[in-house]
Formats: C-alpha cells, structure tokens, sequence
C-alpha cells in the first residue's frame, strides 16, 4: 500500500476506533455484531497487515490497542461458554502488579484523575470489574461501555456515582443491572448467615482514618441498613465442592463501628492444578494477581485477629447464556 494510503487508513482506524461505543450496552444484535467485527479486522489488516491479526501476547498488559481490538472481536467467537470466556479472560491478568485504587474518571476529571482503563495494575476490585466488561466486550470501545455500567450507578462516570461501596451500591446495582446473582444460599444452604451494615452521614463521619476512605461529602454517602448472605467462614471448605467456576467471592469482615464498610476484598474461583484456587490481585503477600489455592485463602482469612473475616458472600457473574451448575 503506498505511504499516503497506509496513511489514510490508520487515520479511518484511529477514527473508527474513537467511534461510539459498539458490543456493549443497546447494541446490535449478534449477526450485525459479527459484520462489524469482520468489517473492523478488514480494517485493521489494511492499516497494518496480516501480521496485526496475531496475538502473542498472553497478557493484556502485552497488547497493542490494535492486538487488543483483534483479540476482543473474536473473543466470543474463539470461547462461545461464558464461564470459560470469563475464566479465560480473567487469566489475562495474571502476574499484574497490585496497584491501589488505579482506575478513575481521566484526566482533568478530579478527585480521580486515574485512567478509565489499564492493563498494567489492578486492585482486587478494578481486576473483576475490568474481567466483566472485557468479557462481555466485541471491542475496546464496547469494553469502556460495559466498564462505565459495572462501576458507576447508571452508568454516569461521576466520582460520586461510582459504586464505592460494596454493600450498599456495588452488589446491589450490578444485580439490578443483570450483572451478577447472589447463590450464597444455594451454596451454604441451612449455614447461611444474614449479616448487615448500617450507613448514613452520621458514620461517615466518625469513620477511622479518612484518608483511608473515598473523598465522599456526607451527604454523598448512601443511608440505611444493608444486608447480605454469607457462607461462614469455617464452613467454605466443607460447602466449596458447590461453588461453580467463575464465582465472584467477596470477603465480609466482622462489623466495626469506626469502618464503612464490610466486604473488603474481591476474587474468582477457578480450577487450578490444587483443585481450586481463587484468582485476585492481592497486596499481601504476593502484590499482583495470582492464583491461590482456595484452602490456603481460607486458612489465611482464619487467621486474622484485628478485623476477622466472618465469611464469604457469593455471586454468579453472568454472561449471555451462562448457566450455573450447583452440585446437590
């Protein structure tokens, strides 16, 4: 292709790539999905050649924008079961370095000028949130779609929209919005237990390091007693059997007045060569994402003494046509 052509058409990518979001929220339906993939790799091997259509890289952090455009166009196509899609993707991110609270609204957006988006650091929460929406994704654009509705109310990207709170926005309002159903009680059955949190102004206020905490007006926080079911922490091990691959666990901790919050830790379970392991960015121990074996995590969370884990609360992460499977 001569120098001015290649020229145009990087500049026709560039633009389709700053396009509206496409494979996410309100999009078309999949025939017309598949078009466009085929039309954007077209494209894409236009730009810059056959050789735009290999993906290497084992890693998201490894990828191009235009690699990654390739690998989310085909990602359903390659693994149509949404629980392998979720695991796979999820997979993506391990080795990632553990980067406190790194996704924000972009730059010239405070209180939180961080990247919408990132590959080379996650927390435990911004790791399943970015899983979510690349596992839903057919582009890089849909990918944000999906991001902005997992992580904001309403999907409006306000640092006082996000869903900094696990109990009281988080896991209700990604239930609201398909995005995930407590099996907590499927799985622990006659063991579950129902712990609560009260929120308010009131609180907020008296909350133990602020500094610690999202920079929240008080009346930005939400007000009431939140409630959620968990699998005791004693009894994981027994019920684990239960839990189908793909679960998101979140840690709940005892109640404290002077903290705002309970749940304080997010992963997946997979299957690993120890039978089962939970996939999350951890700063403990190992300061990236990494597989743990699901004993070893129980053992671990048995141990703490100044803010005990009580249990794990479970949620089935759902993809178009995922199903879960729970052993009787």
């Amino acid at each position: 292709m001569p120098t001015m052509g290649l020229l145009v058409a990087k500049l026709i990518l560039v633009a389709w790539l700053a396009a509206a979001p496409r494979g996410g929220p309100g999009s078309a339906p999949d025939a017309s999905l598949a078009a466009l993939a085929r039309a954007r790799i077209v494209l894409l091997v236009w730009a810059g050649g056959a050789a735009t259509l290999r993906v290497d890289a084992d890693r998201f952090s490894g990828m191009s924008p235009i690699q990654l455009e390739v690998f989310l166009a085909g990602l359903a196509g390659r693994l149509p079961d949404p629980t392998e899609r979720l695991v796979a993707v999820s997979s993506m991110f391990l080795d990632t370095p553990y980067v406190k609270s790194p996704l924000g609204e972009g730059a010239g957006h405070p209180p939180d000028p961080d990247p919408l988006i990132r590959f080379d650091g996650v927390d435990c929460t911004t790791f399943v949130e970015q899983t979510m929406a690349l596992a839903r994704a057919r582009s890089l654009t849909g990918a944000l779609a999906w991001l902005r509705r997992i992580r904001y109310l309403h999907g409006r990207m306000d640092f006082r929209a996000r869903k900094h709170f696990m109990m009281a926005q988080w896991i209700p309002a990604n239930q609201q919005e398909g995005f995930c159903e407590d099996i907590t009680e499927r799985v622990a059955g006659r063991r579950t237990v129902w712990i609560a949190k009260r929120l308010d102004a009131e609180a907020w206020r008296r909350r133990e390091n602020p500094g610690k905490w999202p920079e929240l007006e008080p009346g930005d926080v939400p007000a009431g007693v939140f409630r959620l079911p968990i699998v005791p922490l004693s009894q994981v091990m027994a019920r684990s059997g239960r839990i189908p691959m793909g679960t998101l666990v979140n840690v709940v901790r005892r109640d404290l007045r002077a903290f705002p919050a309970r749940v304080t830790h997010q992963g997946i379970l997979v299957a690993c060569s120890d039978g089962r392991c939970l996939r999350h960015a951890g700063r403990a121990g190992y300061g990236r994402v990494k597989d743990e074996p699901l004993e070893h995590f129980v053992r671990r969370n048995l141990a703490y003494r100044k803010w005990p884990v009580t249990g794990f609360n479970l949620q089935r992460l759902i993809l178009p046509g995922i199903r879960s499977v729970i052993s009787k």
